[in-house]
C-alpha cells in the first residue's frame, strides 16, 4: 500500500504522504479499499482549497476496525 501512497498521491497533497504512510505502519488503514478512497477524498479537497487532516480521519474511517 506504500506504494499505491507514492504513486497515486498527487504533488499538490504532498503533505499528506507521511500521515498516509504512518497510518498505512500502524494499521489504520488495512486495506487498498481504504487506502483508495482517502486518497481520492484527499484529491478531491486539495482541489477544493484544502483537506483537514482531523476531518480527514474521521471521513475516512482512519483507525476503525471492522469485524464480522
Amino acid at each position: 500500500m506504500l506504494y499505491s501512497i507514492a504513486t497515486k498521491l498527487p504533488l499538490i497533497a504532498e503533505r499528506f504522504r507521511q500521515p498516509l504512510a504512518s497510518w498505512v505502519a500502524k494499521g489504520d488503514i488495512s486495506n487498498p479499499s481504504q487506502l483508495d478512497f482517502t486518497i481520492d477524498y484527499i484529491k478531491s479537497w486539495e482541489l477544493k482549497g484544502g483537506a483537514d487532516l482531523k476531518a480527514l480521519e474521521k471521513d475516512c474511517g482512519v483507525g476503525v476496525k471492522l469485524s464480522n
